[in-house]
């Protein structure tokens, strides 16, 4: 599968933010798929520094295209909405003319990379995949960033359109999955695949001691971690409250706080004003860094404001500390606490609940054994329930699901019109044609001109397609039913005619003009076989049906069903105008030299055609 990823914030462990989006897409690589990342080179990623507008490397063997646009939590709101709009602008142009991809998927934030998996998608007719990493703008919102009500408006709506234009949605957590069907988007279409843990973080660590002398804290330190950004919706003055009713204890309460962001200066600076000594920022660290201090903690801090939108979140510090075995304090009420303190991994406490929270941790410390079994039960949670290989593996399940999903977008789109104008005119010059072949079915025995079969087109859905009547009336009551074998005598002379040349397929061009069909697509399905099918097979119901295909000209009905199906399902995956083309002019060809009109003894030994009833089995296959 190619896999075009877009996700501004992408960095290897190197850097200095969340790792999602590198770790899923080297687990892509190393499963035999083709990823192309688009990102930018920002102040937190390992590519800090880039000096090229725009980069071409290889990590891991991901394709990394990234950008040179600035990103620092430390920005302005109006700086990082010109940076998302500045790639935007980059992802979509560059992205839409690289080559041609089997899914695009666009990891949220900010909500505008999934404007441009949305419009790569539509422009190349691929399906794309959007991933909700935070219900934005639901949380700015709320947080009382977006006042304005115009602007709430346009963001909604913006969130919705992109919704509504991906054919799957992935959510991080119970609660993103609940506001995305909120919009009124069907669940089925909705996953939740959360943040992960990768469980090799603690495989190097530094020492209790090590960690103590690296900071120059008490060699007896209870130290209690945050790594993350510090923003409003952290919230982290509960956290140095917290510090602050137990600064004076026995026990010296360490709390080291690794990140930055817009609160970050007013932070340091409550700190020491109440001579919070015990609190330690160190600015961000390399998450390999981070991971390596992790493993020396006694616990770490899950936190947020205490608004309804922030109880949904997936943080990756929490994954972060259950990968490294460390137990957590959170005063995050839903899943998280559920995870940490119903999982016992850890203990939650209120917000703004100071002395809850020091009660609670001078309990932990005085009773070693239940926090080491807390960290045990935090590394058994990680390997059970979020190991991120389990995880990469369910995702790229979702990739699966969305590419049996029917293709659309501006090529299907134009194909469509095409085909269209095309069957409008071989309709018109054919008529007299079409007239006399009416004519002398209708003169041989009084029946119908056509015969019109129920078939299964796009996404399965069903249609009668019209094709002349080739065979005495009710011939699928008598011999071998719908089979048909080359000298089979329910043919009619005006029948054998049509059907040595295919012009029985004619009528089909009405299908096209409705839309029903195109000129070229997999033949229309028997209902029967569509639910023989395996999800391979499947994908083949993405596109329209046609008169011809390319299993038509690579063999026809001299082809088990199987191989058919196969070809069918090649075509839908790399369809385009070209191939239609090459199509078209290779039928000319199969038509002439009235190649596999018939399968093999009419397809009785086809497994696809036995056990079957005789009124539902056979084959009215035709170029």
């Amino acid at each position: 599968m190619r896999i075009l990823y877009v996700d501004q914030y992408f960095s290897t462990r190197e850097g200095k933010s969340g790792t999602r989006s590198y770790e899923f897409a080297k687990r892509f690589v190393a499963a035999g798929h083709q990823v192309t990342m688009l990102t930018t080179a920002s102040h937190y990623s390992h590519m800090a520094g880039q000096q090229d507008f725009l980069a071409r490397s290889i990590v891991d063997g991901i394709e990394v295209r990234s950008f040179r646009i600035a990103y620092a939590q430390k920005m302005g709101y109006a700086r990082r909405a010109l940076s998302f709009a500045m790639f935007l602008v980059a992802s979509t142009l560059y992205g839409a003319l690289l080559p041609r991809h089997d899914v695009v998927f666009a990891s949220s934030t900010p909500l505008t990379v999934g404007i441009t998996g949305a419009v790569i998608g539509w422009l190349r007719g691929v399906p794309f995949v959007f991933e909700v990493r935070d219900l934005w703008p639901r949380a700015p919102i709320e947080l009382g960033v977006i006042r304005h009500p115009v602007a709430k408006w346009l963001l909604t709506a913006l969130e919705r359109w992109i919704y509504r234009r991906a054919a799957r949605i992935n959510a991080l957590s119970p609660g993103m999955v609940e506001g995305v069907v909120a919009t009124g988007i069907d669940p089925a279409r909705v996953s939740m695949i959360p943040n992960s843990c990768d469980l090799d973080l603690a495989a190097d660590v530094m020492s209790r001691k090590e960690l103590r002398q690296h900071f120059d804290l008490p060699a007896d330190a209870f130290v209690i971690a945050y790594a993350g950004a510090m923003g409003p919706a952290n919230d982290l003055a509960d956290l140095l409250r917290v510090a602050e009713a137990v600064r004076e204890d026995s026990t010296p309460f360490v709390f080291l706080l690794m990140g930055e962001g817009p609160e970050d200066v007013r932070l340091r600076a409550l700190a020491k004003e109440k001579d919070l000594t015990n609190v330690v920022f160190t600015g961000p660290l390399p998450r390999q860094e981070v991971a390596r201090v992790l493993g020396a903690c006694d616990m770490g801090v899950t936190i947020f404001a205490p608004l309804p939108v922030l109880a949904t979140n997936s943080p990756n510090k929490m994954f972060d500390y259950l990968a490294c075995g460390l137990p957590q304090m959170t005063n995050s009420p839903g899943w998280v606490r559920d995870i940490v303190e119903n999982g016992g991994a850890g203990i939650y406490w209120t917000h703004n609940r100071p002395d809850e929270a020091a009660a609670k941790l001078r309990e932990l410390a005085s009773d070693r054994a239940r926090l080491q079994s807390m960290a045990r039960r935090a590394r058994e949670i990680a390997e059970d329930k979020f190991d991120r290989a389990k995880l990469a593996a369910q995702l790229l399940d979702v990739f699966d699901s969305a590419r049996d999903e029917p293709a659309g977008g501006w090529p299907i789109l134009l194909q469509g019109l095409l085909h269209r104008l095309l069957a409008a005119v071989a309709l018109l010059i054919l008529s007299p044609f079409l007239l006399y072949f009416a004519w002398r079915i209708r003169a041989y025995d009084g029946g119908p001109v056509l015969y019109s079969p129920e078939r299964a087109g796009l996404g399965g859905r069903l249609f009668h397609m019209r094709k002349f009547r080739t065979m005495v009336v009710d011939a699928e009551r008598r011999g071998l039913g719908l089979n048909v074998t080359a000298g089979d005598e329910r043919i009619t002379p005006i029948g054998r005619f049509l059907r040595d040349w295919s012009l029985d397929e004619l009528p089909q061009l009405i299908n096209v003009l409705l839309g029903e069909m195109r000129l070229v697509g997999p033949r229309p399905a028997l209902p029967h076989h569509v639910e023989r099918y395996t999800p391979e097979q499947h994908r083949r119901l993405r596109v329209r049906p046609g008169l011809t295909g390319w299993a038509q000209v690579n063999g026809r009905n001299l082809l088990s069903w199987d191989d058919k199906l196969a070809l069918d399902a090649w075509y839908a995956d790399h369809q385009s105008l070209w191939l239609d083309v090459k199509i078209i002019l290779r039928t000319i060809g199969v038509v002439i030299r009235r190649e596999g009109l018939y399968e093999p003894e009419g397809g009785l030994d086809d497994p696809f055609n036995q056990a079957l009833d005789a009124d539902r089995t056979g084959n009215d296959d035709g170029a």
